[in-house]
């Protein structure tokens, strides 16, 4: 997950996960140069930017992404 500290979006996927038990490795885009960089690269326009199996999602909804990963 590409996104920074003080998006809400971002907090409510990342507490999604951990109450799933999804696991996920997060980016900070205004912290990390390369995660920066890879964001840009992913097309990224807004956060989070959620990767899974090359699949892209912006923003966060809890449906949205059951819908997208079937989980």
């Amino acid at each position: 997950m590409y996104g920074t500290s003080w998006c809400g979006y971002c907090a409510k996927a990342r507490q999604y996960f951990i109450s799933n038990d999804i696991s996920f490795v997060e980016y900070d885009i205004e912290k990390n140069a390369q995660a920066k960089k890879k964001y840009d690269s992913l097309g990224g326009k807004g956060t989070p930017l959620i990767v899974v199996d090359e699949k892209n999602m912006t923003g966060f909804s809890e449906l949205k992404f059951t819908e997208l990963y079937e989980y």
